[in-house]
């Protein structure tokens, strides 16, 4: 299930894919906030480097 959330091009999560994750916990109110800066590409974009 991971890998539909991941672009294979070059293993960063897809943000339309973070976007519907967060925006269905938050309406399921499994959470009750987004929290700040949880999406980052910093790991792969270093990776990739």
């Amino acid at each position: 299930e991971v890998a539909k959330l991941v672009d294979n091009a070059d293993g960063k999560l897809i943000p339309a894919a973070y976007e519907r994750t967060a925006k269905a916990l938050l309406d399921q109110k499994i959470i009750s906030k987004e929290a700040s800066g949880a999406y980052t590409t910093a790991i792969t974009d270093k990776a990739i480097k």
